[in-house]
């Protein structure tokens, strides 16, 4: 693992809110900021030297002394300049196949931009970027041209995140206006307005099979549409009783964090959780006052599972849980509990009140989506984002269940998951000034970028080892695009029994 953040003034080091990897060539990447101009890069990482690992253990982002003195810089040239948008660019995403690239931003609008061919080389571009700085007319060092060949009008004001179906027919965009629109792309077209939310809508995601489309906005709502854009389900709450996965006794290390799970009660029996009414519930969302502008919400790649952002749990639920799964599920774990508490004659602290921000779990597969399987405790650090690798990964336990890598993004910090361990395999903190905007990995895992507000972008590259997940033996699986086709065929069919 390395971590990198290059010294150039991505955006004349105005704020970044968007960056996306292209989804089969890793060394292109976009980004877009407050300037409304898009830029696309071309990176070179083949360079980057490996940080020792331990694994499973989650690792660090402290750097060896021989890295410290020589810090690792991946090459970046600048490839082309798309402008079109007059205001900030809110979120650019690739469709499957990197032919095209949809932007949303401030100006209410949706851009589709095309690869139209390339620029003759100049006197001028054969100079390139200035690390530090900018030419006065960044177009002439662009030695590819893109157009804007669709532009989808519909949202009243800025369009906050988008996200294309796995199809490329469809685009679902979430705005300022509290609404959502489910675009057919060629036809330019909105197949479906979701008008019925309270909130501004700042994540949007569809499922990788096209049977839900979800959007998570400011009124603490994740809605969840089926293809006949009925919302199935309307989360606002954690309602009801619950049991909870077992969690190891002794605390995570401030620097990491641990996920806690909760069992179907259909399968698993019910345990009340302690810190929640019944009647009420607690409150999972973060409202319209958190100092977020993004919730960017995704499914995993085989569809299994909805992951979402910006939520937000009292300390003493936390707590509750943690209690439970001491009790219920670590039988060994509390008698030696238990024996050095009599031996220091203590009795257990009290919890700590305060609110924890978390991500959730939704598994697709429950018959009720109403409660989230798992909750992802984040510490003060507000959620604003789950990124997930587009790359299946081969089971460490050989059970038939893939691997597939998450990454939740905190306001300062980044948390690397895979979907069958409970800790995080990496992470890094404090690397930005200022707030984490958004974040993506390439295809296969080994590279990962996120952007921040502060104007700079963070590389993180991952080695084999570091992807291999405890066992030491996960792979990549070059013929994911196969499998999931697969999948979808065999779900489209079941669904039609």
């Amino acid at each position: 693992m390395n971590v990198s953040v290059p010294q150039i003034s991505w955006h004349f080091c105005d704020p970044l809110y968007t960056c996306s990897i292209h989804p089969t060539n890793s060394s292109r990447l976009v980004t877009g900021g407050t300037r409304g101009t898009i830029y696309l890069w071309l990176l070179d990482t083949s360079q980057a030297l490996p940080i020792p690992l331990t694994i499973p253990s989650a690792t660090t982002t402290e750097l060896p002394q021989q890295q410290q003195q020589q810090p690792w810089q991946p090459k970046i040239e600048l490839i082309s300049s798309l402008k079109g948008h007059k205001q900030s660019v809110n979120v650019i995403r690739w469709n499957s196949d990197g032919q095209y690239l949809a932007s949303g931003s401030d100006d209410s609008l949706i851009y589709v931009w095309k690869y139209t061919g390339d620029i003759k080389s100049t006197s001028e571009q054969q100079q390139g970027v200035n690390g530090l700085g900018w030419n006065d007319d960044v177009e002439l060092l662009s030695k590819e041209k893109w157009t804007n060949y669709i532009v989808l009008h519909g949202h009243l004001e800025a369009v906050l995140d988008l996200q294309w179906s796995s199809n490329d027919e469809m685009i679902l965009s979430g705005s300022f206006d509290k609404t959502a629109i489910l675009w057919n792309v060629q036809q330019r077209q909105k197949l479906h307005l979701f008008s019925d939310i309270h909130g501004y809508v700042q994540g949007v995601c569809i499922h990788p099979f096209l049977k839900y489309f979800a959007t998570l906005s400011t009124d603490k709502s994740l809605r969840i549409f089926n293809k006949k854009f009925t919302c199935v389900h309307n989360i606002r709450k954690l309602r009801g009783q619950f049991t909870s996965v077992t969690l190891p006794e002794n605390e995570p290390p401030p620097t990491t964090t641990t996920v806690v799970g909760l069992k179907s009660p259909e399968r698993d029996g019910i345990t009340k959780i302690p810190g929640t009414n019944s009647s009420n519930g607690q409150m999972l969302f973060l409202d319209e006052n958190a100092p977020t502008f993004f919730r960017r919400a995704n499914y995993l790649p085989d569809g299994s599972c909805l992951i979402v952002p910006a939520g937000c749990l009292d300390q003493t639920v936390i707590n509750g849980l943690n209690n439970q799964n001491q009790t219920n599920d670590h039988q060994e774990c509390q008698e030696s509990t238990k024996e050095r508490r009599s031996s220091s004659d203590q009795e257990p602290s009290p919890a700590v009140i305060g609110q924890v921000n978390c991500a959730y779990l939704f598994p697709t597969t429950f018959k009720d989506m109403n409660r989230p399987s798992n909750i992802i405790p984040c510490g003060d650090q507000e959620v604003i984002g789950v990124i997930v690798c587009n790359g299946l990964f081969t089971s460490v336990d050989n059970n038939g269940t893939y691997r597939q890598l998450f990454a939740v993004l905190t306001k300062s910090s980044i948390l690397f998951f895979d979907n069958l361990s409970q800790e995080p395999f990496a992470y890094v903190k404090n690397i930005h000034l200022l707030t984490i905007t958004d974040g993506s990995w390439s295809h296969d895992g080994r590279l990962f970028i996120t952007c921040s507000e502060d104007g700079y972008c963070t590389v993180v590259t991952f080695t084999e080892e570091c992807l291999a997940g405890s066992s030491g033996t996960s792979k990549y699986l070059t013929n994911t695009n196969e499998i999931l086709q697969q999948m979808s065929q065999t779900t489209n069919a079941n669904n039609k029994l």
